[in-house]
């Protein structure tokens, strides 16, 4: 996204930022010392929340390419907080944020939230030490930080100290986008990710393969072991899971990482045992929840996806409304419903995207 290309509103909060940035460079007189002017804010970051769809994700994205900060991390949270339980393993919280601290001043996060009680207490813990070594955060999410965990078991054991946390430390930036899902209301040109026989399923793996520069003949994975293998590595840039094989099965955040480091199409064929698929709702939540994962560590990286089933489905509404409740599954539908964009399939930010993600594999695997 070029500046000239966003909203009023979007253009105002990247330009805070950048100048809250460049102030908080300043004091160290690092890598990075720039210019500040006089009585401008200071801050240790940003807590950006909106609607999906509402720009947060490409808004951060332009604010870190703007950046120029060669250690600079930006990564999906979910990504990071399995890193960080990896690393609880050998340190203690002060040891990991020192140990951040020595390679960066700044960490971008998208779609920051929280599961349960427990995820929340590591999160405390280990904010506060980041924050005292002026580490500059920018944080995006759908929901504001006093509504993170809302509902959840014991929420008020740690609650009410994280939002103050947040409060004192980041900015928190609401983007008001009048409640309008911009992904939803672009009058983009489209490929049909839903494909419904071996015709059209061939037409888009062509399509991928040519947009992706993958030789034709290139290799394809079926059902790839990743799930059970740390050191999953193939040739091929292409994989086709079964809808048991991927959703079923016990998927975690880390195998989800290692499809999306690994692969530049995810094709997922939903038809079940029965032959018929009926959608995401209570009965297969688990499921609707590991697709949820998977689509938002795919798109941060620009993967690519496809789906091989028999459902008729219309403005990607492959979840019933008991899911389309919650914030996360309206991300998950808007997020598809981009991932289907010509100008997303072949939109030169991938591979910036890709590389991003490379560099936050790198910079956890050296801590």
């Amino acid at each position: 996204m070029q500046k000239n290309q966003a909203t009023p509103d979007q253009l105002k909060i990247i330009n805070l930022i950048e100048a809250n940035y460049k102030t908080f460079c300043s004091k160290n007189k690092g890598l990075f010392s720039v210019f500040a002017k006089a009585g401008q804010q200071k801050s240790r970051g940003f807590y950006i929340h909106g609607i999906s769809g509402s720009g947060k994700t490409t808004l951060v994205s332009k604010f870190f390419e703007d950046a120029n900060n060669p250690q600079a991390i930006n990564m999906h949270f979910s990504d990071y907080f399995a890193d960080i339980a990896r690393l609880l393993q050998k340190y203690n919280y002060k040891q990991i944020a020192a140990k951040i601290a020595a390679k960066t001043n700044l960490l971008c996060f998208d779609e920051f939230f929280v599961e349960s009680i427990a995820d929340a207490k590591i999160l405390f813990d280990l904010f506060k030490e980041l924050f005292k070594l002026e580490i500059f955060i920018v944080a995006t999410s759908n929901f504001a930080p006093d509504a993170l965990f809302e509902g959840g078991f014991n929420r008020d054991v740690v609650f009410p100290e994280f939002a103050e946390l947040i409060a004192n430390n980041l900015q928190v930036v609401k983007i008001d986008n009048n409640n309008i899902d911009h992904r939803l209301n672009n009058q983009e040109q489209t490929i049909n990710i839903f494909t419904k026989n071996a015709e059209d399923s061939e037409r888009h793996l062509n399509y991928i393969k040519q947009t992706e520069g993958l030789e034709e003949g290139c290799k394809i994975d079926i059902n790839p072991d990743i799930l059970r293998n740390n050191n999953f590595k193939s040739i091929a840039k292409i994989a086709i899971f079964d809808y048991a094989k991927i959703l079923k099965a016990p998927l975690s955040v880390k195998n989800i990482i290692q499809i999306a480091r690994q692969y530049h199409l995810v094709c997922i064929v939903l038809d079940d045992e029965s032959g018929f698929f009926e959608g995401f709702s209570c009965k297969n939540e688990d499921e609707a929840i590991r697709l949820r994962d998977l689509i938002d560590i795919l798109y941060l990286r620009s993967i690519n996806i496809m789906f091989k089933c028999n459902l008729d489905v219309e403005h990607f509404n492959i979840f019933d409304s008991y899911l389309m409740q919650k914030k996360e599954f309206i991300r998950t539908s808007s997020r598809l419903s981009q991932m289907s964009w010509v100008s997303y399939i072949k939109s030169k930010d991938r591979f910036y995207k890709r590389i991003w993600s490379d560099k936050a594999r790198s910079f956890f695997e050296e801590l």
